[in-house]
């Protein structure tokens, strides 16, 4: 009997991004990972993003339980990453609601440019 070996690459677009993808979709790694630990099953997941094949996720299931340490020290680094482009993003718009009172109160002179 021999032994065939299928690599989790066929199923997983590991990106060069660092992101990890259900191959062929836009389906992250993490959110198959969230709703099988929220207690959806493979088949529900499925359902969830009909894109994805069932083998897909099934495959990613199985990578996830054979990597878990691997796979939680990435899903916290795009958890972190994703906090910090959220934060960046309030405080460009608090400076940009800053600038419009400046501007609204006379405190900064806008003066338009003339065209030659």
């Amino acid at each position: 009997m021999s032994t065939i070996t299928i690599g989790f690459d066929t199923f997983l677009d590991f990106a060069n991004s660092g992101e990890i993808l259900l191959a062929g979709t836009r389906i992250g790694l993490e959110q198959v990972v969230e709703a099988y630990e929220s207690g959806a099953s493979a088949e529900e997941i499925a359902w969830r993003y009909p894109t994805a094949a069932l083998d897909q996720i099934h495959a990613a299931i199985a990578y996830y339980l054979s990597h878990k340490e691997e796979v939680q020290t990435y899903i916290n680094h795009l958890q972190s990453a994703s906090n910090t482009d959220q934060l960046t993003a309030a405080l460009r718009h608090k400076l940009d609601q800053r600038h419009q009172i400046r501007v609204k109160n006379g405190r900064i002179h806008i003066t338009p440019s003339t065209a030659s």
